[in-house]
């Protein structure tokens, strides 16, 4: 049988039994893009230059599932070692209405004082050689949007310590991911504003080339014994269509659809398992 269509793994996969197939549908996949890659070297210029006492701040903006969530998990398992922390991850999604900010990277990064105890000339002191141990150069701060609900009483003092992460006294290079709603947030507070470049991941797009090579790539990991070719403006139109541009819901239909090949024996993704798998996926509502 020639599995020279799939990446090795998939290859040593795709020999074993349809449930174990479909199963291995559901493993993670990560795609290296020219737009993620970009990423990726940012971040690493990020680290470099925090060596020489450089800082840098962005924001990370895209519409809801197109992968940011992704770059930002890749680049934690990229450049964090058991020896050194580079990156403080730290998802805001948890927290509400209630983020205090500086309470919760001075938690993320083992302080269990209140934060007024360390809003003093030794409590920065401490801050930074904490953060000389980790060895940490970049936080990133995931579903930024948060910051934007908040309460009233706590806008202004999350600007202030967003603004100070980045300054000498804590050191650090600062990333916030978001939406759009981020982006005008950011806006708001003038030195945010001037401080913070954006990075907009674009949707994809029927005609893009780095959506034809994602789709490329993507289909090597689907254990399948015969070609898919996805990578056809009808497809990738219909993909970009269908599923707003966003990553999230193209991969699902993908991995729909893969699962759908294995089932009936087609062992190939096309055009139309690919309609059936998006309707099968689209909600439904009966009537009460």
């Amino acid at each position: 049988m020639d599995l020279s269509h799939l990446a090795p793994k998939a290859q040593q996969v795709a020999l074993l039994d349809d449930e174990t197939r479909i199963a291995y549908c559901d493993m993670p996949v990560w795609i290296k893009t020219s737009g993620t890659k970009s990423f990726l070297d940012a971040v690493a210029r990020m680290i470099e230059l925090q060596r020489i006492g450089s800082r840098s701040c962005l924001g990370l903006i895209g519409v809801s599932g197109i992968g940011k969530t992704t770059m930002v998990e890749r680049a934690e398992a990229l450049f964090n070692t058991p020896e050194a922390t580079r990156i403080v991850g730290i998802d805001l999604a948890p927290y509400g209405r209630h983020i205090d900010l500086q309470e919760i990277f001075l938690s993320q990064i083992g302080f269990k004082e209140k934060v007024k105890a360390m809003s003093n000339s030794n409590g920065v002191k401490r801050t930074k050689e904490r953060l000389q141990q980790m060895q940490a150069a970049v936080c990133i701060l995931d579903e930024a949007n948060a910051l934007a609900g908040v309460r009233s009483m706590l806008i202004q003092p999350n600007y202030t310590f967003l603004r100070g992460m980045a300054n000498r006294d804590v050191g650090l290079s600062v990333i916030v991911v978001g939406t759009e709603e981020l982006k005008t947030h950011l806006s708001v507070d003038p030195q945010c504003r001037s401080r913070f470049g954006l990075w907009e991941v674009p949707e994809w797009k029927a005609d893009s080339e780095d959506f034809s090579r994602f789709l490329k790539a993507f289909v090597k990991f689907m254990p399948l014994r015969r070609v898919s070719v996805l990578h056809t403006r009808e497809i990738q139109a219909y993909l970009a269509n269908e599923c707003n541009g966003s990553t999230r819901e193209i991969v699902k239909v993908l991995i729909a659809s893969a699962k759908l090949a294995i089932q009936s024996g087609e062992e190939r993704i096309d055009k139309g398992l690919i309609s059936l798998s998006r309707s099968m996926l689209l909600p439904t509502f009966g009537d009460d």
